[in-house]
């Protein structure tokens, strides 16, 4: 199985109490796209961004666009995001993660459908597929609450429709499968505390419950990722994360390893440091 891509699709934020530098700075990057129950909303083609018409909350929604052309991985996507708040917020507070979009787009010729044979969870599914008459459309597979959502299509077809090839390789002109596992705010909110490191090892660890992660090198990715995780955890001291926190991240780097050699009989070490700790 080929691998050509993984990384975050969508990624979105909501903080409080929050300051823009210049408004109309602001508005020339991002136009005005109107108004929904009570917020305002500005949109380009990386990001839609929102305020609560109190003007307490701000919410946004970053798109895979932004992560593309920035070369994105997982442990350096929160001083991205930080990087861009920081341009147009003179302050902001109570940051937190309340939706993550992962995806992984594989070289395949057939896009086979999702059944729960795939799940190694405990939760009841519901699958489905949407699509035109005559064509496959999109394979849905979800737990009865909406929690999150796991959905594969044809990336190549819908990059051939709207016509944005030159956003990716020529890999992508045919036969590429997405796959797109879906964190909704509903499925977040039960964290203690959405962080976006908390957030990206709770999303990993559940992506273990999937069986369609079956790939030494995705899983050597993965581990790598988890690894900046645990470490910038392991060293930061007095901060907002707490020890609690930090501790209850390495124990999801531990199952995450456990869960991962069952799937693929893995015999490579994994993360020594972090054992150790």
């Amino acid at each position: 199985m080929q691998i050509l891509n993984y990384g975050i699709d969508r990624l979105r934020i909501s903080f409080s109490n929050y300051k823009l530098k210049d408004f109309d700075s602001f508005t020339e990057c991002f136009p005005q796209k109107g108004s929904s129950r009570g917020w305002l909303w500005y949109k380009n083609h990386i990001a839609s961004i929102g305020f609560s018409n109190d003007g307490i909350y701000c919410s946004v929604e970053f798109f895979a666009l932004f992560f593309i052309t920035k070369g994105q991985r997982f442990n350096k996507t929160e001083a991205i995001v930080k990087e861009f708040l920081d341009s147009f917020f003179s302050a902001y507070s109570a940051y937190k993660v309340t939706r993550l979009d992962i995806f992984i787009d594989q070289k395949k010729n057939t896009l086979e459908p999702l059944t729960h044979d795939i799940y190694t969870g405990t939760s009841k599914l519901e699958h489905y597929i949407y699509g035109e008459e005559g064509n496959i459309g999109t394979y849905y597979l979800q737990p009865k609450t909406k929690a999150w959502i796991l959905k594969r299509y044809d990336k190549s077809e819908e990059i051939i429709a709207h016509n944005i090839s030159h956003r990716y390789n020529e890999h992508y002109n045919s036969n590429v499968i997405r796959t797109e596992y879906s964190y909704q705010k509903k499925c977040l909110k039960n964290l203690k505390e959405q962080s976006f490191a908390n957030v990206i090892a709770y999303a990993i660890r559940n992506m273990g419950k999937l069986k369609i992660v079956e790939s030494e090198k995705l899983i050597e990715l993965l581990t790598k990722e988890v690894q900046q995780v645990c470490n910038t955890y392991k060293s930061s001291k007095g901060q907002y994360t707490g020890e609690k926190v930090k501790r209850q991240i390495l124990e999801n780097a531990r199952q995450l390893h456990a869960e991962y050699n069952s799937m693929s009989n893995d015999k490579h070490e994994f993360i020594s440091r972090l054992l150790d700790i």
